[in-house]
């Protein structure tokens, strides 16, 4: 059964690295970055639940590892 509440809720404390080569007075030079990523769902309740935050964790490390 569908119900009639909207929830909102988020994963987050997910992060990965990632870098490139710049150049800087003539040379390249390896530059990285961290990033972190927050995943928001909403939706109305089905049961209990909106989506199972623990498979959404292993999609989103998945996608971003």
């Amino acid at each position: 059964m569908v119900s009639s509440r909207l929830v909102r809720d988020c994963v987050s404390g997910i992060s990965f690295d990632a870098a490139h080569y710049s150049l800087v007075e003539g040379e390249l030079l390896l530059h990285g970055h961290t990033f972190s990523v927050e995943v928001c769902v909403e939706g109305y309740l089905s049961g209990s639940w909106v989506v199972d935050f623990i498979e959404l964790r292993k999609l989103v490390e998945k996608l971003v590892g």
